[in-house]
């Protein structure tokens, strides 16, 4: 794949060779806004649905039973704060695109119970209203500049994904 990493995965050259055999339990995701930036909101659950699905092909002679449709997907919505088309959002986005995309992830997260999402939102009742590091007033958060969260709100997204991993018994 480059840098001299084999195309394999990794795991298939060290434990398998030792007699090992990982079981893939689920993939966290948290990835949308290139799809937002490039209009493709209305794409993206038709592409997204043909990732995953892909993904669990490939993946499931280590999915639990040997069912990739047993491996979990824990995903989160895309950074929705803005209420018009203003600065908050990157260059190119608009309200209605982000609409579009978070309500795809919402689709994609009924449509298996091994499918989940976390509720990051401004938006939606409930949700964590995680801050960017849009360093507007030129303090620095911690985040990692751009649209990224600021370094409190990471953590507290990792809560979440650790908290629905653990409630759904991911790790047996």
């Amino acid at each position: 794949i480059g840098l001299g990493i084999p195309a394999e995965p990794l795991f298939r050259s060290r434990d398998e060779k030792e007699g090992r055999k990982p079981t893939i339990k689920g993939f966290l995701w948290h990835q949308g806004e290139n799809d937002a930036q490039r209009s493709a909101s209305s794409k993206y659950k038709e592409r997204f649905d043909r990732l995953l699905g892909q993904f669990r092909d490939d993946f499931s002679e280590y999915a639990p039973e040997e069912d990739g449709n047993k491996i979990a997907l824990i995903d989160c919505y895309i950074f929705d704060k803005g209420d018009s088309d203003s600065a908050s959002l990157p260059s190119g986005v608009t309200v209605g695109d982000i609409k579009l995309l978070n309500e795809a992830k919402t689709e994609i997260s009924e449509e298996s119970d091994m499918n989940f999402i976390i509720n990051s939102s401004w938006q939606y009742e409930g949700g964590l209203k995680l801050q960017v590091n849009e360093n507007s007033s030129g303090v620095d958060h911690g985040g990692v500049g751009g649209q990224h969260y600021w370094a409190k709100d990471m953590f507290q997204l990792g809560m979440e994904y650790a908290k629905i991993i653990v409630e759904n018994d991911l790790l047996k």
